[in-house]
C-alpha cells in the first residue's frame, strides 16, 4: 500500500481492534506540572456554524442476543446558540431503557433536567431516589401547586448513574470478549 493510500485511509476514519480486553487507545501525559493532562479534544470545526449544531457524540455499543449492534449509553453535546459572546451548550446523557434510548440527564444553559423522557424512576429500581416534598414558594405562588411534588435526590442519582455506567461497561466488555471468541472460533 502506498503512503498516499495509508494517509487517505487514516483521514477517512480509524478503527482500532484488539483480540482481548486491553485498552484500544491510551493517552499518556508525562508532564510533571499541575495542569490537566492527558487531554482529549473533540472539535467540530464547521465552516458555517449554526444554532443547534451537534458538537459531538460518544456512544457505548454492544451486540444484543440477536447479534444486533445496540446503543447502551450515548452522550450528546449541542450548541443551541453559536452567537459570539452568548454561546450556549447542552450536554445530554441517554441510556437504553426497555429497548429504547431515553434522555436521563440534560445540562443546558438554564437548567439541569433529570429523566426528561419521564421514565418511572420508582418502578425502575431507583428506590430512595424520589421523594415527595412540599412545594417551594415559587411552585405555590406562581404555579399554584398545592400538593406535594416529587423531588430527585441528586447525590443518589449520581452514584446510581456511575454504578450503572460501570455495570454497562462490564457487560459490554464481556460481550466484546464473547464476540471475539466467536469470531476466532
Amino acid at each position: 500500500m502506498s503512503r498516499a493510500q495509508e494517509i487517505a485511509d487514516l483521514l477517512s476514519g480509524v478503527t482500532i481492534t484488539t483480540a482481548d480486553n486491553t485498552a484500544q487507545l491510551t493517552l499518556t501525559s508525562t508532564d510533571a506540572d499541575a495542569n490537566h493532562g492527558p487531554r482529549l479534544d473533540l472539535k467540530r470545526d464547521s465552516g458555517s456554524p449554526a444554532d443547534n449544531d451537534t458538537v459531538g457524540r460518544l456512544r457505548f455499543l454492544f451486540d444484543n442476543d440477536a447479534a444486533e449492534e445496540t446503543e447502551a449509553v450515548r452522550i450528546d453535546t449541542f450548541i443551541p446558540d453559536v452567537s459570539d459572546g452568548t454561546e450556549d451548550a447542552t450536554f445530554q446523557i441517554l441510556t437504553m431503557v426497555g429497548g429504547t434510548i431515553r434522555s436521563r440527564v440534560e445540562h443546558n444553559s438554564t437548567e439541569t433536567v433529570f429523566n426528561q423522557d419521564s421514565q418511572d424512576l420508582e418502578s425502575a429500581g431507583m428506590n430512595g431516589l424520589v421523594e415527595n416534598i412540599e412545594p417551594d414558594p415559587y411552585q405555590k405562588d406562581t404555579l399554584g401547586i398545592e400538593e406535594d411534588v416529587k423531588s430527585v435526590k441528586y447525590s443518589i442519582l449520581y452514584m446510581k448513574a456511575v454504578k450503572a455506567l460501570q455495570e454497562a461497561m462490564t457487560r459490554i466488555e464481556t460481550l466484546e470478549a464473547k464476540v471475539t471468541a466467536l469470531e476466532n472460533a
